[in-house]
C-alpha cells in the first residue's frame, strides 16, 4: 500500500493488481464487456456508475449467445470491477484537486502565489 501511495505522491502510474489478461483468442469477452457496458445505468444526480446487472449479461447471452457462459460472467464482472475503481479513483482525485483549488483561492493563493487583497 505504501509503494502505491508513493508512485501516486509522486505524479506516476500505478499498476492495477486485478487487472485482467485475455489470451487473444478470447477477445470475444473483451467485446462482451463493452457490449454490456453500454447498458450500465447510473446512480441519480451523482451519476456515478453502478455495477453491471446480471439481467445485462443474461441479454447480452439472449442476443448474441456464447460458448462459455462461467467465463464470460467470470470476466465481465473482474473487467466491471476494474472498471468502477478506476472510476472512483478519478472521481476522489477530481475531488482533491477541486478542493486544494478552492482552499487556494480562500487563502489568496493563485497559481501558486500568494496575491493581496485590497481591502477597503
Amino acid at each position: 500500500m505504501k509503494i502505491i501511495e508513493l508512485r501516486r505522491s509522486k505524479g506516476l502510474p500505478v499498476p492495477i493488481p486485478e487487472a485482467v489478461v485475455l489470451d487473444p483468442w478470447r477477445f470475444d469477452l473483451w467485446e462482451a464487456f463493452w457490449l454490456i457496458n453500454r447498458s450500465r445505468q447510473y446512480n441519480g444526480m451523482s451519476g456515478s456508475p453502478m455495477p453491471v446487472s446480471l439481467e445485462a449479461i443474461k441479454t447480452y447471452v439472449d442476443l448474441c449467445g456464447t460458448t462459455d457462459l462461467d467465463a464470460l460472467i467470470e470476466v465481465v464482472l473482474q473487467m466491471d470491477n476494474v472498471y468502477l475503481d478506476h472510476y472512483h479513483q478519478k472521481a476522489e482525485d477530481a475531488r482533491g484537486e477541486a478542493e486544494n483549488a478552492s482552499t487556494n483561492r480562500t487563502n489568496g493563493v493563485v497559481n501558486g502565489r500568494h496575491i493581496r487583497r485590497n481591502r477597503s
